[in-house]
């Protein structure tokens, strides 16, 4: 939803081992081309965006507490 408001949006998204990180990776491609604003969100995960793999979930509260503790 972020990447669709601005190119300029750091997106990120965690997932807890490799086979979650790749679905979450095709389903973004998907749902970016379906999209109006398809070139805002594509600019935007190219340019900022990324899917982290995580080993566990310890892993992954550590860095949302650095990167992002008002989400938690």
């Amino acid at each position: 939803a972020q990447a669709e408001h601005d190119e300029a949006a750091c997106v990120v998204a965690l997932a807890l081992g490799r086979e979650v990180a790749e679905k979450i990776e095709a389903s973004l491609r998907v749902q970016a081309a379906a999209t109006k604003r398809s070139a805002i969100v594509k600019r935007a995960l190219e340019g900022q965006g990324g899917v982290l793999q995580a080993t566990s979930r310890e892993q992954m509260v550590a860095f949302a507490t650095m990167y992002a503790p008002e989400h938690l």
